[in-house]
C-alpha cells in the first residue's frame, strides 16, 4: 500500500500471476466486509478537481511535470496529459458545513497551484474540454511521464484490437482515431464522492446506474472539440473514447457516465439531506 510499481504483463504466466493477485484482493475485500473492518457510523464527502494548463495564448501548456516537480504537496497529482493536473481534496464529515469547507480548501489549493503555474509560464483553466486542443496534443509525447499510463494505454488498445475511436455528430461530424488513450486527457471534471455504509454498496450502485441514463439525457452541453464546433451534444450522438470494446459494438458514452453523472443526479437528494441535519 502506498507504493507504485507497475510493469506490463508480456507472457501468459505473468497474466496468470496477475489474475491470482486480483482474486486474492477480492478475497481480502470479502474478508474485510464479512468481519466489519470498514468504518461505520460516519459519512464523509471527498472531491477531486481536474484542470487544464494553458499558455498566454490559451493553448495547452505541457508544463504539468515541471510544476509537480517543484511541489511537495500530496493534494496535487498527475493526470493522463502533460497539460492536465488533478487536485485531491481532504475528506470532510457530512455535516452542514462540509460543502463550505470543500469550497474553501479548493480555492486555497487553486491559488497555490496558480502561483506555481505562473512560475512555469502557464495558467490554470477549469473547463470541460479545452477548445484549443488539436490532434498534435494527442500524440504519445504529450502523455504524462508516468509508466502506468503507458501500460494502461497499451493494455486497453490490445484488448480492443484497434485504435481508440471517437464519433461526434453535430453541426459537423467527426470520426477520429488515436493509438493512445489520450482522448481521455481531453475531458476534465469536478467529481464528488460519498462514503456510505458497506451494507448499502450494492443498492446505491444499482440505483445510481439506473438514473444515470436520464441524467445523461438531461445534461447536454455545447461541444467544441479539436478546434471544431459541434453544437449541443446529446448522449446518443457522442460515442465512446476509451472503452475496451470497439466502436462497432455499439457503446454510446463518454468515459463512464454511470459514475460521474449519477453524482449529478444525486445532488437534489444530497442537498435535501443536508437541510435535514
Amino acid at each position: 500500500m502506498g507504493e507504485l510499481f507497475v510493469k506490463s504483463a508480456q507472457h501468459l504466466s505473468e497474466r496468470n500471476d496477475y489474475l491470482v493477485h486480483v482474486l486474492k484482493d477480492i478475497q481480502a475485500l470479502d474478508m474485510m466486509l464479512q468481519e466489519g473492518m470498514f468504518e461505520k457510523g460516519k459519512q464523509r464527502i471527498g472531491a477531486e478537481q481536474e484542470l487544464c494548463l494553458i499558455d498566454e495564448d490559451g493553448n495547452p501548456a505541457l508544463t504539468a511535470p515541471g510544476i509537480l516537480k517543484n511541489m511537495s504537496d500530496p493534494h496535487f497529482t498527475t493526470e493522463i496529459g502533460k497539460f492536465n493536473l488533478e487536485i485531491n481534496l481532504d475528506p470532510f464529515e457530512l455535516r452542514s458545513d462540509c460543502l463550505r469547507n470543500t469550497e474553501r480548501q479548493l480555492l486555497d489549493l487553486l491559488g497555490t497551484l496558480g502561483n506555481k503555474a505562473s512560475d512555469a509560464d502557464s495558467n490554470i483553466l477549469l473547463t470541460g474540454i479545452l477548445p484549443s486542443l488539436t490532434h498534435l496534443h494527442l500524440q504519445e509525447e504529450c502523455m504524462a511521464p508516468v509508466e502506468r499510463y503507458r501500460i494502461l494505454s497499451d493494455a486497453m488498445r490490445t484488448m480492443r484490437g484497434r485504435d481508440f475511436e471517437i464519433h461526434i455528430i453535430g453541426v459537423d461530424e467527426l470520426i477520429a482515431s488515436n493509438p493512445s488513450i489520450l482522448f481521455e486527457a481531453c475531458n476534465t471534471s469536478f467529481q464528488m464522492h460519498l462514503q456510505i455504509e458497506p451494507e448499502e454498496f450494492v443498492a446505491h450502485y444499482n440505483w445510481a446506474q439506473m438514473i444515470s441514463a436520464r441524467c445523461w439525457q438531461l445534461a447536454p452541453i455545447h461541444l467544441c472539440f479539436l478546434g471544431e464546433n459541434y453544437g449541443r451534444r446529446h448522449a446518443s450522438r457522442f460515442s465512446s473514447k476509451a472503452w475496451t470494446r470497439a466502436l462497432t459494438q455499439g457503446i454510446c458514452a463518454t468515459g463512464n457516465p454511470g459514475f460521474t453523472l449519477a453524482i449529478a443526479g444525486c445532488i437534489p437528494l444530497f442537498l435535501k439531506y443536508l437541510k435535514s441535519i
